[in-house]
Order: structure tokens, then sequence, then C-alpha cells
């Protein structure tokens, strides 16, 4: 009943305010389209990601701390999320080496010293929107990783060396013998998606030369390997309990994601054949439409409606794939079908500034992921979609 509530307030709020009309009006069109360009041009791929870095740094603005919020369509900008900001700093800095400004420069800055602030003494940060005071959680302080490692070998600024090592030996020290994470976890409860954690442990570690961080991050991909079916699919997937026999796409790439970085960071081959398992699913999936649903049970058979922030993750994770397997034509295929839909899903016009260069949580917007919501996660993932696409990426110079 409390998600029925929280729905029903979302859209009485929702409908109140003046664009509402507009913009149910603009998603039922969108969602009559039945084909997408399969191919995007340089063009389009760089206004989207300039668009979306754009978005990104307009959120910042709505922030006093240097963090990023998310937008809610009823509700406006919220408080900023330390586990995002996270991670949306290391996009930053990938857009920001392509396109220097001072703007961006400042971005970074701004967002580094508050995610060192607000780190919590034994190393972690904290889960939820910051305005929540909640105590720190594993992956949350994973994402947070990605974006200060980034920065760290930028700048070699030993600051940001102490913080990730502090964070790094804390998530060790609370990992599981099994080789999983709970206790200090969302739910309290193992999941397969703290790959996307074992992978900056494991990128730390090899820079600071701690096999036993190594180690530690091996232990929770061995764990992951033996939840996954012959077929590809992963048990223990979902971030609900609920929901846990049909996990949302958004959490089936986080782990497919993080499996494949593994492996481009130490070499197991295992973790390279479990995530293409998986990729190449949902791969074939998209050639035939890259609208996925939402929600995926055992047997690979869909419901709900789609998530783009997971579209946009598996369009990362084919954009690796394409580098480890280039003569994989699905890879690139599948690739460009999905750039080509997010593209098209990204909100673009300048009458709606707090909407220009967004996604919504899900397509269409009141679907149950994130309703009426832009997500600033669903924002990074699409900005690095579009910076993966080889098109993007052979015109270092354009």
């Amino acid at each position: 009943m409390r998600t029925i509530r929280f729905y029903l307030r979302k859209l009485i709020t929702f409908l109140g305010k003046p664009l509402a009309r507009r913009l149910i009006s603009a998603e039922r069109k969108r969602l009559n389209q039945k084909a997408f360009p399969t191919t995007p041009d340089y063009a389009q791929l760089k206004q989207s990601a300039q668009l979306a870095q754009k978005w990104l740094l307009h959120a910042q603005q709505q922030s006093p701390d240097g963090g990023f919020p998310t937008y809610d369509l009823a509700e406006g900008f919220g408080a900023s999320y330390p586990e995002t900001s996270g991670y949306i700093l290391d996009s930053l800095l990938t857009y920001q080496s392509r396109f220097p400004s001072h703007i961006l420069q400042k971005s970074v800055e701004d967002a580094t010293n508050w995610l060192l602030e607000i780190q919590h003494p034994e190393g972690g940060w904290q889960s939820g929107y910051v305005n929540e005071n909640k105590p720190p959680i594993v992956f949350n302080t994973g994402q947070v990783m990605r974006g200060l490692i980034h920065y760290f070998t930028l700048t070699r600024d030993e600051r940001l060396g102490k913080s990730l090592d502090a964070a790094a030996q804390w998530i060790v020290n609370v990992q599981e013998s099994e080789g999983y994470w709970a206790k200090h976890n969302f739910l309290g409860l193992p999941r397969v998606y703290d790959t996307y954690v074992a992978a900056p442990l494991a990128r730390w570690a090899k820079i600071r030369d701690r096999e036993d961080w190594v180690k530690s991050a091996q232990k929770n991909i061995n764990w992951v390997l033996g939840k996954q079916k012959q077929n590809g699919w992963f048990y223990d997937a979902d971030n609900t309990v609920k929901h846990n026999d049909r996990p949302i796409l958004h959490t089936i790439a986080y782990t497919v994601d993080g499996l494949i970085e593994f492996f481009e960071i130490t070499g197991d081959q295992r973790a390279l054949e479990a995530g293409i398992r998986a990729a190449e699913v949902l791969a074939k999936m998209t050639l035939d439409n890259p609208k996925l649903p939402g929600r995926f049970d055992g047997e690979w058979k869909g419901s709900e409606a789609t998530i783009l922030t997971g579209c946009a993750q598996m369009s990362i994770v084919w954009g690796r794939l394409i580098k480890i397997q280039p003569e994989m034509e699905i890879w690139k295929d599948a690739k460009n079908q999905m750039d080509a839909f997010l593209i098209f899903a990204q909100w673009k016009s300048e009458s709606m500034p707090d909407l220009q260069g967004a996604l919504t949580g899900s397509f269409p917007f009141w679907g149950k992921y994130e309703p009426f919501r832009c997500p600033n996660w669903a924002v990074k993932y699409f900005l690095d979609a579009m910076m993966s696409n080889p098109t993007f990426e052979k015109n270092r110079y354009g």
C-alpha cells in the first residue's frame, strides 16, 4: 500500500504542475515511435553528450554542497546523492579530457571536496540522499571510489589516496567470508551487483599494489559466478526482496558491467565469459527492439516499463565488448541500436531547462522505476553511453 500511496501522491502533485499536460502529450507521441535509426552519427552523439553534461552541471548548481541531486517532475530538485555524485565525477572527468573547460573543472573540484568532507571515519560513504544521514554502505562507497580513483590518476593528490585507502580497507574489513557483502549493505542481504564494487576495489588495489585487496575483490567475483544460471541470468540480482525473482535491468547491468570491468583489470577469463552470457541475451533482444523491459525473470521473460538507466548501462557494456571482441558484430549493432533509442528518449526542449538533456527513470516517465523523476544516474550513464560509442571515440578531435 505504501508504494501505491507514494505513486498516487506523485501523480496528483505532478498533474497540478503547469507543464504536466504538455509532458504527457509529448510522452504519448514518443511511445508511438516504432522504429529508430540504427547508427547515430558523430554530430548526434556529440550534441546528446553535451546536453547531458550541461544537465548534470545544472543539477549540481541547484545543490548547496557541490553534490548532484535528482530532478522530480512533481517536486523539483532534491538533496545531493553521495553515491551517484561519486560516479558522476568519473563521467565528467572523461568528458573534461575531451572538451576541457573551467566550468567543468570547478564542478569536479566542488564535488570532490564535498565527497571528502562527508566520508565517514571508518572509510565508507552513506547510503541514500545526504539529508537522510544514513550509515555507510559498501555499494555506495564503491561508487564514490570510482570518481576519486579517476581523479587520483590525473592528480596523484594524496588527499584522495588516503581517502581511497580508508574506503578500500573498510570494504575489505566488512566482507563476509563467503565473498559477498551483507551486514553493511542495502537490505542487509548479499547481492550479485556488488561486482560493481569489486571492480573499483581491484582497480585501486592494483594502483596501490595491495594483493590482499585484489584477493577480496576476487573472492566476491568467485561468489557471483556461482549465482549465474547457464542461460546467463543471475540469482540475487534485484535491489528488493519482493521482486528478487525478476530483477530490474539496472542491477542486472551493474552485475554484468562489473564482471567485464573486473576482467579488464585482472584478466579473469571466467568473469568475462559470465558477463558475455548475459550481455549476448540482452543484445539479441535489443536488435529486435531497444525498448527493453524493466524486469527479467529466470527465463529472461520481461515485464514492466523500460528502465532507461539500465538501457544506457547495457550500451556501455557492449562498448566494452566491442574493444575486447572487435570481430563480434553483435556488440556494435546492439550498441548503435540502443544509442539511437537513448538519443530519441533524451529530453531536448530548450523551453524546459530543468529537463533539457535529461532522461527520465522509466519510459514512459510514469513507469514503476523512479516514476516522474529524472535520476542523475540515468543522465550519467547516458553520457557514458554516448562517449563510449566507437563513432564518438574515433572522432577524438571533432
